[in-house]
């Protein structure tokens, strides 16, 4: 199943595991498992710190979950995770076997704290690049607070559940049976739609720094454009995004990426309703230094950065009235 580069480069990663992890695999006697079970035998023999069950019995088969030792839940895959989802299995098996993530201390707090029951399945493909980077925030996510439950489905091997829910585009993701989004999301970005208050914590901690001479709202090139000549200016300068790059991001293949129902900003029709999004606003002395934005713009807009609930309630029309 896995060719010699990645063999060679597999005991290295297996190495960094810090604690026992089992795989407990559901399989079934079509092809897709006995390919698994070959995977699975493969990633095995590499470590001591692996072992492997195949007495699992969950529905979805072939599947396996990735466990810590003597215990049954974490990040469940149906189907092989191999072509751009083979380094989302490598990272669910060191983080489950103690690695720590390389993400930022705040956003792994903000998972712990989330509280419910939270059963996330995400369909995606082998060849999908914007896939990736929601399997690896799911799983995270799953591996971090147990009651986060993920299932990683590769839709090829589950052509039906394709068809039954018309699923048409990957990344896929589905919340206790309903659709919670499509196309590429980040860690911060989900947990912004679960944890309803994550909003206002993060705006306080915004408006406790000093204000802003330029608030550039939008981390596309010419967001970022714009923000690097502010800074060469002297100007402290803020940009309001959800992700840089804006769809460049979304755009592998050159294609324009299809518009998900959280991507296009919500208009606010009246001038409370925008300041209930932003905690402050407060105007700024003019600088000495040279600029080159009148001095209309120079004001502070307190907005939490990693929320895309006020960045989508700060509809374009809306910011001539502040700015």
């Amino acid at each position: 199943m896995l060719d010699d580069a990645l063999k060679a480069q597999l005991p290295q990663s297996l190495g960094m595991l810090r604690q026992p992890i089992r795989l407990i695999a559901s399989l079934d006697d079509s092809e897709t498992g006995n390919d698994m079970r070959q995977l699975l035998d493969t990633i095995a023999s590499l470590s001591d710190k692996v072992s492997l069950d195949t007495t699992g019995t969950d529905a979805r088969k072939p599947s396996f979950v990735v466990a810590r030792e003597n215990e049954t839940q974490g990040v469940r895959f149906a189907g092989l995770p191999l072509g751009h989802e083979f380094t989302s299995l490598v990272l669910a098996l060191l983080w489950t076997g103690g690695h720590p993530p390389k993400v930022e201390q705040n956003v792994i707090d903000s998972i712990k704290t989330l509280d419910g029951d939270f059963n996330f399945e995400v369909y995606m493909s082998l060849t999908c690049h914007n896939c990736p980077d929601v399997v690896q925030a799911l799983s995270l996510m799953a591996i971090v607070n147990p009651k986060v439950k993920t299932v990683v489905i590769e839709g090829g091997a589950f052509q039906k559940e394709v068809e039954e829910r018309q699923i048409m585009a990957v990344p896929m993701v589905f919340l206790n049976g309903q659709v919670f989004g499509s196309g590429r999301m980040s860690a911060e970005e989900i947990v912004a739609k679960l944890d309803t208050g994550a909003a206002a914590r993060d705006a306080a901690k915004l408006s406790e720094k000093d204000p802003f001479d330029v608030l550039i709202v939008g981390g596309g090139p010419a967001g970022a454009a714009a923000a690097v000549y502010g800074a060469r200016k002297g100007m402290r300068v803020g940009v309001a995004a959800e992700r840089f790059g804006g769809e460049v991001n979304s755009w592998p293949s050159g294609k324009p990426a299809k518009r998900t129902p959280w991507a296009s900003p919500a208009r606010a029709t009246t001038k409370d309703g925008l300041r209930a999004s932003l905690p402050a606003v407060s105007k700024v002395t003019k600088s000495d230094k040279p600029a080159m934005v009148s001095s209309r713009l120079r004001m502070s807009l307190a907005v939490s950065l990693s929320s895309s609930e006020a960045i989508k309630r700060m509809g374009w029309r809306n910011m001539p009235r502040y700015c």
